[in-house]
Formats: structure tokens, C-alpha cells, sequence
């Protein structure tokens, strides 16, 4: 429930740069077509994913692995677009092993 409680503030991040609630200098209707597109896809994929994941249903951790694999990927192939560096990429990659690690030990004991 941290995770789905961590990915709700993420995705209300993301909306909060398409409403214009952060201090950006550049509004959201001014940026590349690019970095409109990813900031839309994880402002709902990110939301959907912690409602599933706070429901602990099966849909909501694949929805946040391929929420947290996203992010992954587009940072290492557009930083320009995704920003992160090497301790957020280090994070999500320990998010993904302490989850996997978690279900299996819940799958384990049944």
C-alpha cells in the first residue's frame, strides 16, 4: 500500500504539470508533442496502476510494471523527454525486485 500510496502522488505530479500547478516556466500547451504525450500517458497509467495496486489486485501490479518499465525505458532512451538520473532508475529497479520478491512469497505460501 506505500507503493500505490507513492504512485498516486507520482501520477497527481503529472497532472499538476498538465493543469499548470507547478512552477515550470513553460506551459504544458507549449512543450514539445513528445513530452505532452508521455506526460498524459503516466499521468493515467500511474493513477490506474496505484488504485490496483492499493485494491492488491493482479491487474494493478502488472499495470505498475509496465507503469515503472515505461518509465525506465523512456529515461534511458529519451532523457530529454523522461527526466531521472541514476539513483531514480537504481529506486524504481529495487521498487521492481522488493515486488516481485513480495508476490512470491505470496504465492509461495498458498
Amino acid at each position: 500500500r506505500m507503493l500505490a500510496l507513492m504512485w498516486i502522488a507520482k501520477g497527481l505530479g503529472y497532472w499538476a504539470v498538465i493543469l499548470g500547478v507547478d512552477s515550470a516556466p513553460t506551459p504544458f500547451e507549449a512543450r514539445t508533442t513528445g513530452f505532452q504525450a508521455t506526460t498524459i500517458y503516466f499521468a493515467v497509467i500511474d493513477l490506474v496502476a496505484a488504485v490496483g495496486l492499493w485494491l492488491t489486485s493482479t491487474w494493478g501490479g502488472v499495470l505498475w510494471l509496465l507503469a515503472v518499465m515505461s518509465h525506465l525505458i523512456l529515461t534511458v532512451f529519451f532523457p530529454n523527454i523522461v527526466t531521472g538520473g541514476p539513483v531514480l532508475i537504481g529506486l524504481f529497479i529495487s521498487f521492481i525486485a522488493t515486488y516481485l520478491y513480495i508476490s512470491w512469497l505470496a504465492a509461495s505460501d498458498q
